[in-house]
């Protein structure tokens, strides 16, 4: 019988990434407000009904926790700076206030995309949003892209005891999802397309499930849902942050590509327009071009992606 993730399990994992993500600041400790919970397609699929209800579990569980840990008598910060000044040995936050993020509390499922992420574990990505506002009218919005968060947790269950079995390596929980497709057998779901490059940990497959997908570097500020780390670091700082997007015509099935970057993006060695202009900020004019059933995408002539189209 395969290992399973359950609610229980998520709303624990949540919890430790909210414990771990924690910001301390010199009056109060600031927390993460939007947790994006990765599955195997296999437990995504299993619990979509009750979504809904484990994210109303865990934001629960978010305000329990953060109750609890505010009866904590909470000194002065005033009085604590100075103990730090003085040279104390108390570290800064672990006695000071929680404070909940304004927004409330936003958990968000999506379905893990890597061909080595197994049934049974779960990938917390959580992110601070204290200034940000919701439109989502308390409705859990079900995604099945990937995006980068502030903090990550990853926990990998073991068959027998369903204990942690310990993190996944620091290079897989900074990337968001580099790498990596759920085989066609195993996912059941044919994708619509194919992205292969080489990265620096060896070849990559990426897997195109939806009809926007946006393809770049990645930042603290700037959620992607394939994230691109070339062979050699020098190369990976010449992709920008958002460097294309690719949009699928659901009628027709056809691909086209746009240019968000500053070093620009050819498709079989030609140079395709920038979508950006050069004002301050910079404007997107929203220029995209067709692109190939099968083709060689460049990013800033550094970083080569193999598209073709799933027929």
């Amino acid at each position: 019988m395969p290992e399973r993730a359950t609610g229980r399990d998520i709303v624990f994992e949540i919890l430790k990434n909210m414990r771990e993500s924690a910001e301390p600041l010199t009056r109060d400790v600031l927390v993460p407000g939007i947790y994006n919970v990765y599955l195997h397609i296999e437990d995504h699929t299993r619990l979509a009904a009750i979504q809904g209800d484990i994210a109303t579990d865990a934001k629960q569980a978010l305000e329990n926790e953060i109750d609890r840990s505010n009866q904590l008598q909470t000194p002065k910060p005033l009085d604590r700076l100075k103990g730090m000044f003085r040279g104390g040995t108390d570290k800064l936050g672990e006695t000071l206030p929680y404070r909940k993020p304004v927004s409330g509390w936003q958990i968000i499922f999506h379905i893990a995309t890597e061909a080595e992420f197994l049934p049974g574990e779960i990938e917390i990505h959580s992110q601070f949003a204290h200034n940000v506002k919701t439109n989502r009218g308390g409705q859990e919005t079900v995604m099945t892209e990937m995006r980068q968060g502030t903090g990550t947790t990853r926990t990998a269950m073991s068959p027998k005891s369903r204990q942690p079995v310990g993190p996944a390596l620091a290079e897989e929980q900074t990337h968001v999802r580099d790498g990596g497709s759920v085989p066609f057998a195993q996912s059941g779901v044919r994708p619509f397309a194919v992205l292969r490059y080489e990265s620096k940990t060896g070849p990559k497959v990426l897997s195109i499930r939806k009809d926007d997908i946006v393809i770049g570097r990645g930042g603290p500020n700037c959620w992607v849902d394939f994230r691109i780390i070339a062979p050699f670091e020098a190369d990976t700082k010449m992709v920008s942050s958002e460097h294309i997007r690719l949009r699928r015509d659901p009628t027709t099935g056809k691909f086209f590509i746009k240019d968000t970057s500053s070093n620009g993006t050819t498709v079989n060695g030609q140079r395709i327009p920038p979508s950006l202009d050069n004002g301050t900020p910079r404007r997107d004019r929203n220029v995209e071009v067709p692109l190939p059933e099968s083709c060689r995408i460049g990013l800033a002539d550094v970083v080569f992606l193999e598209f073709e189209v799933c027929q």
